[in-house]
């Protein structure tokens, strides 16, 4: 309840991003990596061991202008998107 509320998403649709159900948008799965305080990537493969941003990383990222943060969010949509295709062949 309390991530959803976090997210502005209903508890209904954080329950179908739990179970694979539905997919995120790219700028809730950014929301909700910063939430757990981890990588995009981990998400994806469940067998890797978790990584962490560095506190260094973290602060460059907080201080993204809005356009750096676009072509960010523009990558990571690619390779999502790349990895769903994958999926999906």
């Amino acid at each position: 309840m309390e991530i959803s509320e976090e997210t502005d998403i209903t508890p209904e649709y954080y329950s179908y991003l739990e179970c694979g159900k539905k997919k995120p948008s790219m700028n809730l799965h950014v929301d909700l990596c910063l939430k757990f305080d981890k990588p995009s990537d981990c998400f994806f493969k469940r067998d890797r061991e978790n990584k962490y941003l560095s506190p260094e990383q973290i602060d460059a990222l907080m201080n993204v202008k809005a356009e750096e943060l676009e072509t960010i969010l523009n990558v990571l949509q690619a390779i999502y998107d790349d990895k769903i295709n994958r999926q999906k062949d």
